[in-house]
């Protein structure tokens, strides 16, 4: 596969990518405790796919950054980098 930066497009998470979402976590072992679909940044391929996401977990003092996961064929394309910055802003 050949992957150039208009491959893919980072924004929020919908309500309805909640199940892409759990099953990007779960198969690199993340957490899945308490997943709402407004704590995540995604990354979306042009089919709409979820291939990346990141998490920010509220507390009542702090947030944590978690559930960092990128599809395993995309790893190294910039996906990490990219939906972290997104998150950052």
């Amino acid at each position: 596969m050949t992957i150039t930066p208009r491959s893919w497009q980072v924004g929020p998470a919908q309500t309805d990518d909640i199940q892409q979402i759990e099953n990007l976590v779960s198969s690199v072992g993340g957490d899945l405790e308490r997943i709402q679909f407004d704590q995540f940044i995604v990354a979306r391929d042009n089919n709409q796919q979820i291939i990346g996401c990141v998490r920010l977990k509220p507390y009542a003092d702090f947030c944590e950054l978690a559930s960092l996961a990128v599809a395993k064929v995309w790893r190294a394309s910039g996906i990490g980098r990219a939906i972290i910055t997104q998150l950052l802003k």
